[in-house]
Parts: C-alpha cells; structure tokens; sequence
C-alpha cells in the first residue's frame, strides 16, 4: 500500500476464505480491513474463537526495498525451523510414487553412478492404495480414486516403501514422501469404517458411493486419526520430508454442513484443526520438515508458511505444455515475498540448461526421468548448479526487466546477500526476442569499490570499477536465442575490510 515515499505491505495468516477492504478517504487518511471473509456466529459459553494472523509492516523509500524487508521478516518469522535452524530448501529430484519400488532402486543406483548432489529424494503421489493400472505419471493409471487408503500399494511396492526409504537415505539422500489426508474417496477402508470423520458437501448430509470426502478436521477424532495416519508413515519409513497435498475446495462442504446461526464455525475450526495438525506432527517429529502444496500455492498466508514450505508453487507445472517463459513469470512474482519456494518446469521432462534456469529457486525439483547417459549428465548439471544457486536466494531480490508475458522479451533479475557482499545475475533471452544485448542497472552495486565478476558457463572472471557500473551500467551479451547467461558477483578481497 503505497502512499508517496513509504508504504505498508499487509499480510494474512489464514488458509480459508478472506477478504481485505482498501479505503483512501483523502487528507492522508486511509482504512485497510482485513480478516475471515464469512463468520457469523454464536458462541457457546466457554467457547472462544479466533482471528487470522495479521501483519502490517512499515516502509521507507523505494518500493523493491520494501519487498525485500518483507523478505527478510519472512525469513525472520514466518518459515519453519528446526533445533532453531532455518529448514533450509532442497534440491530434489522428483520420481513418480506410482512407479515400481523395483525401478525406484535403479533410478536411485543412477544417482549414485553418475554422483548426482541431490538433497532429497521425491517420492511423489500415486504409491498408495490397491490399484491395478500402472502410473508412470499423473496422468495415468487408477491411483486417483485410492485417496484416503495411505497403504503402500502391494501390487507396486510389495506394501512397504522401506526399500526405497533405505536405499535413498544410503545414497546420501533425504526422503519425502506426498500424502493427501483431508480427502477421501467414499470406498477406502476409513470412509466405511469411520463415515464420520468426513464431510459429504450434500445437503443431507448422506455419503454418495464413489464421491469426494472432506476429512472434518474439526472433529477431534478426526484430527487424530490423521495425526496418527501421517505419524505411522514417518515413524515406519524414516521421512524426513512430509508433502501435504490438498486437491479440494473445502468450504462447499463446511458451508452445507453449518448449523443454524453458526456460519462459518466450521471452517474455524477446520482451520484450527489443521494448523494443529502440523503443529502435532512438528512435536512427534522434531527433524521432521513439511512441504506445503494444496494443488500448488493455495496456501501462501503467513500461519502455513511458518509451518511448511511451499516448494510446489504451482501444479502448471505437471502439464507437459508447460512453458518455461511462463515458469520465468512465475519467479519474476513470486520472488517479491517468498525467499523459500520451489517449483520445476516442463512436466516431466528432462530439463535443459535454459528451462532448469528458468526454473531456478531455492527448492529446485528435477525429473528424475533420465533414459540415456546424456540425459543423466543433463540433470547433474542442472542440479549441480542449482546447488551454486541455493544460498543466493535468501537474499535480497531485484529484478531487472518488467516485460512479462512477453515471448520477445529478455527475463533478468539479480539476488544479493548485503552481509557477505556478493550476489548472482541471470539473464534469459526468450526464444523470439531479437535483443542481443541489454545494459542493465545493478542496484547493489557499491560505487566506491571494486567488483569481481565471473561467468558460470565460460569460468571467466573480470574485476569493474563499481562506479564506472553505476554510471554506465552493467552489459550482457546473449547472441542466441532462447540462451541464458549466469554470472555471479562479488566485492574484490582487496576492498574487503
């Protein structure tokens, strides 16, 4: 909210439904609300009810310093830690769960026989359940009406995915592991046994065979039999990294199931209860760290973010029409708030140099669908420089050109970290852009020292004057199209104090 010189950013924490107000009313007076977007309710006596998280933070001067102070209370406050220390994002490769557990093993040999520096290893959906159709991908196969039946699927995974746990963690690997437990498909084995704990979203409140169930996690019962369900998995196959997905729009279903003169209980307590959730498996597991996706980025709000990090951003990315330039867009927003996020691009693919820089972020996930040794030196590669990347990041961000959705334009941003004085540039040429060269504005740059460049693809390094930079400006060069350059930057030792 910007008001001349200075301005505030405002922020949420609250992963239901909400709404702000904004009202200038002249003379430097203005009104921000902010809050629950439908609650009105009685209480019960001893009952007490709850408000978002609410965020106001104050800035002076530019507009991107404003971004990057709120960057850095996100960092400060509001992402998640462990024996204090800031869960730092991982480079992972991802692997569908659906895959045999016999061909899970060989991926993890190739990790290993080409000395592939992954952080974590990405069990992902579709290893669940009693399916009989083969899944090599999302869009294959039977697992999707398994939901809600958190069993290793015998026909896959022999009923255990302790192999593959054990040949990761034996690899040098952490292990995650996606599971989805506020939805069900009426069938599992809870959605009989236990009809209860689910919400229907029908009027009369009956369960339809087949149809999509909504775990009540305002139900005590309910909450713990997902604490318990997620618990066992962690205990039993040593996770070190829990994915929580969450493929559904829950207030039609809270909504139907109101009571009189009690709107909107249901989804406080709904919120309560999952914010409980991970906060009791966060207590039971203290090394455990937590990947928040809800169909990538539906919970970015101040309460989620402290508590798992949202390093699947945005499920566009499964699709194989996915784009890169599009990935660019999405770093190009994004980076303005969040420090730690992750994304991938070009589902399921290999990705080349210029679509794995487009895709670069803190929590860098790679395909692990290598089929030759030169698609497997590929993902090295790419994973190798993302690891180079990682720490620049948690700096501070400004980008370099404002011209997206365009397919002839340039993407380019710098990162900086102000403590040790040195900072990364990637520029991408877009692959019908017929600019060859741009002189940009290095923000970071201090005029009164020198600055030690050096290029990632060639290795060649130079040292420039930082006032002749600030004066004229920084030049890079792209002759081809659809190419990238990646430069990294620091102040020359002899300037050091």
């Amino acid at each position: 909210y910007q008001t001349g010189g200075d301005g505030l950013i405002t922020a949420l924490g609250w992963s239901g439904a909400w709404r702000a107000y904004f009202d200038h009313q002249g003379e430097g007076k203005s009104t921000i609300l902010a809050g629950v977007e439908n609650f009105d309710s009685i209480l019960h006596p001893g009952e007490t009810v709850r408000s978002p998280l609410n965020m106001v933070l104050y800035w002076q001067g530019e507009i991107l310093h404003g971004q990057n102070l709120f960057r850095r209370l996100v960092l400060q406050q509001y992402s998640p830690r462990i024996n204090g220390e800031l869960v730092e994002a991982p480079v992972s490769g991802v692997v569908w769960g659906g895959i045999p557990s016999k061909e899970h093993l060989e991926i993890i040999g190739k990790i290993k026989t080409y000395e592939i520096p992954l952080d974590v290893y990405w069990f992902d959906a579709g290893w669940y359940g009693t399916g009989v159709v083969p899944s090599y991908s999302v869009f294959e196969g039977d697992w999707g009406p398994m939901a809600g039946d958190w069993r290793p699927n015998p026909n896959w995974h022999d009923g255990t995915l302790k192999p593959v746990s054990d040949a990761a963690h034996a690899a040098g690997m952490k292990f995650l592991v996606w599971v989805e437990p506020c939805r069900a498909i009426h069938g599992r084995p809870i959605t009989l046994e236990h009809p209860e704990y689910f919400l229907t979203g029908n009027a009369d409140g009956q369960i339809r065979e087949g149809q999509t169930l909504l775990l009540d996690l305002g139900k005590p019962e309910s909450l713990k039999w997902a604490v318990d369900v997620v618990s066992g998995l962690v205990r039993e196959y040593n996770i070190d990294w829990y994915e929580e997905d969450f493929n559904i729009e829950p207030n039609p279903y809270l909504e139907t199931a109101a009571e009189p003169d009690r709107w909107g209980m249901n989804e406080m307590r709904f919120i309560e209860g999952h914010f409980a959730f991970w906060d009791a498996l966060r207590a039971a597991f203290p090394h455990l760290a937590i990947l928040n996706c809800a169909s990538g980025g539906r919970r970015i709000d101040l309460e989620s973010i402290s508590r798992g990090q949202p390093l699947w951003r945005s499920d566009y990315n499964c699709f194989p029409e996915a784009t890169a330039e599009s990935t660019q867009d999405h770093s190009y927003g994004i980076q303005h708030w969040l420090p730690i996020q992750g994304s991938a691009t070009r589902g399921w693919t290999i990705l080349d140099t210029y679509d794995a820089r487009s895709a670069l972020n803190p929590g860098m996930e790679n395909w692990l669908v290598g089929k030759t040794e030169q698609e497997w030196l590929q993902i090295k590669a790419n994973v190798i420089q993302a690891q180079r990347c990682k720490k620049y990041f948690f700096g501070d961000y400004y980008p370099l050109t404002h011209a997206q959705r365009d397919p002839a334009a340039w993407t380019a941003y710098h990162l900086y970290l102000p403590a040790e004085r040195e900072g990364m540039i990637l520029a991408l040429r877009r692959a019908k852009s017929d600019v060859r060269e741009m002189t940009l504005d290095l923000l970071t740059i201090d005029p009164a020292v020198q600055w030690k460049f050096e290029d990632y693809d060639s290795g060649e390094s130079w040292v420039l004057d930082g006032k002749q930079i600030r004066e004229a400006g920084f030049t890079i060069e792209i002759p081809n199209r659809r190419d990238s350059r990646l430069i990294f930057y620091s102040i020359e030792p002899a300037n050091k104090p």
